[in-house]
């Protein structure tokens, strides 16, 4: 019992530790955009949370548990999805293009950056296991 207790207290504290996809895609987008874009990828996350929340309170979370396939299709859209980000993130590295000042912007393009990190959060969250 008391390896186990160690094992456990062991795991968390890596967990605590390290920041997950989330965490990660709000400093992304904090730097990218500032914080207006920090609090709509927070925003999105949360509401990403909230669908988890619903989803578990009507019980089709555990007909997903239940169903392999429907299981492996939600891991292989949130796996896609995280490439996806990534290969972005890198794609935008190797242009070396610099983001536009916040200030600067225009009005449109900065609420569609806006929205474009709601939806982010959204997406990262909800396919996320």
């Amino acid at each position: 019992m008391i390896d186990q207790f160690w094992t456990f207290l062991f795991a968390i504290t890596l967990l605590t530790l390290f920041p997950g996809v989330d965490s990660l895609l709000v400093i992304r987008n904090t730097s990218r955009g500032g914080w207006k874009d920090g609090i709509a990828t927070s925003t999105g996350i949360c509401s990403g949370l909230f669908v988890h929340a619903l989803v578990s309170a009507l019980g089709i979370s555990a007909l997903l548990l239940q169903s392999a396939v429907a299981f492996n299709v939600l891991k292989l859209f949130g796996g896609g999805y995280l490439l996806w980000l990534g290969s972005c993130s890198l794609w935008r590295a190797v242009r070396g293009k610099k983001p536009i000042s916040p200030e600067i912007q225009p009005i449109k393009t900065r609420q569609f950056q806006l929205r474009r990190s709601l939806g982010e959060g959204f997406i990262s969250n909800v396919f996320n296991p």
